[in-house]
């Protein structure tokens, strides 16, 4: 069975079950931290302006949240799409680069067979790439 990582956000194995769902899961909290941060923007704007006293832990706390995770889905999502490019897990990757230079991956299908065999058949259900369904 292939295993890509453990990971501590979901606390669970990724592995060749549930990469689809991983990488909904990482594209789904970018996007959440994207509209976050005007949103929050707005909401300190409006503090400030009104003179009213903000609880200092709960920004400080949301603004070291927000920004870690952007910071590290921005690098989860593009190493996790170049792996499903390759067939090859980040266990496999690591492994391989420290192991073997002239290495030719089984399970690579070729990209476009990697990308269906991770997230599905196109066509006009193409939603269900990124929909968790």
């Amino acid at each position: 069975m292939m295993m890509d990582h453990h990971c501590y956000f979901i606390g669970n194995c990724i592995g060749e079950n549930n990469q689809k769902m991983f990488f909904q899961y990482a594209f789904y909290v970018f996007a959440m931290n994207i509209i976050l941060i005007p949103l929050f923007s707005e909401f300190v704007y409006e503090n400030i302006k009104s003179s009213e006293k903000m609880n200092l832990p709960i920004l400080r706390s949301f603004i070291i949240m927000n920004f870690t995770s952007m910071y590290a889905f921005t690098i989860i999502i593009p190493t996790f799409i170049i792996h499903v490019f390759r067939g090859q897990t980040l266990i496999e990757n690591k492994f391989i680069r420290r192991q073997y230079s002239p290495y030719r991956n089984p399970y690579d299908l070729g990209i476009k067979d990697n990308f269906k065999k991770v997230f599905g058949r196109p066509g006009f259900l193409f939603y269900r790439w990124i929909l968790p369904l």
